[in-house]
């Protein structure tokens, strides 16, 4: 199996890019929204109104940064961190789409939110931006 070799310039490497790219996405509550949407999606006879999306999906949101304050390590800037990570799962369940609250916001706005070229198109380039932060120690 090939091997990531970091390509080295200067004191920035390819690893380490790419874990901070890994690190500002919150894998956890992405999981959690992608259980969720499972089974919203199997109570096909019996959709949950449009309103039970919406808080749920706020809960999620709310849920990022004290998620990652209180089990996200001793890191510096901890809070810019949660930050970040909030605004990168609005950005991975926009491009995750599916019914569960994109479609119940569609609903609810009688317009179109789902585009899967853009939805594909901002999650690559979240993730290329997220990995420029860096953050110093404090």
């Amino acid at each position: 199996m090939p091997r990531l070799v970091a390509a080295q310039t200067g004191d920035v490497t390819l690893q380490d890019y790419l874990e901070r790219v890994a690190k500002y996405v919150p894998v956890e509550i992405i999981l959690a929204y992608l259980t969720i949407q499972s089974i919203f999606a199997a109570a096909t006879d019996s959709p949950a109104p449009v309103a039970a999306q919406l808080v749920i999906y706020a809960l999620l949101v709310c849920a990022v940064a004290p998620y990652l304050i209180r089990f996200g390590g001793n890191v510096p800037r901890k809070k810019e961190q949660a930050l970040i990570a909030t605004v990168s799962f609005i950005v991975w369940t926009y491009g995750i789409a599916g019914t569960f609250f994109w479609g119940g916001l569609a609903t609810t706005l009688h317009a179109r939110v789902m585009y899967p070229s853009i939805a594909g198109s901002m999650v690559v380039l979240w993730s290329l931006a997220v990995g420029l932060f860096k953050v110093d120690p404090a």
